[in-house]
């Protein structure tokens, strides 16, 4: 094991097998990075900061799309466009 930072650990995945019951305990205070030959090959993170990242990607997507839909509706106007109930399916 190896940290990278005070919140970071860096972790062989032979030695993730040996100590899963300790390193699964740091996970409220760090982010595991675990790797193979070297080379990262997966994140462990505790359940409740997944859930946080999880819910700010999707307040970060609707962002994103309400500001795709406020753009087109702007250059819509002045444009002979069908509105969505009265789409043919």
């Amino acid at each position: 094991m190896f940290h990278v930072n005070d919140r970071t650990l860096l972790v062989a995945v032979s030695e993730l097998r040996a100590k899963v019951p300790e390193i699964f305990g740091r996970l409220k205070k760090e982010t595991v990075i675990v790797t193979r030959n070297n080379r990262p090959v997966g994140v462990i993170i505790d359940h409740h900061q997944y859930r946080e990242m999880e819910e700010a990607f999707e307040l970060l997507e609707d962002l994103v799309l309400g500001t795709i839909a406020r753009k087109r509706e702007k250059e819509a106007k002045g444009r002979n466009l069908i509105p969505h109930d009265k789409m043919p399916w």
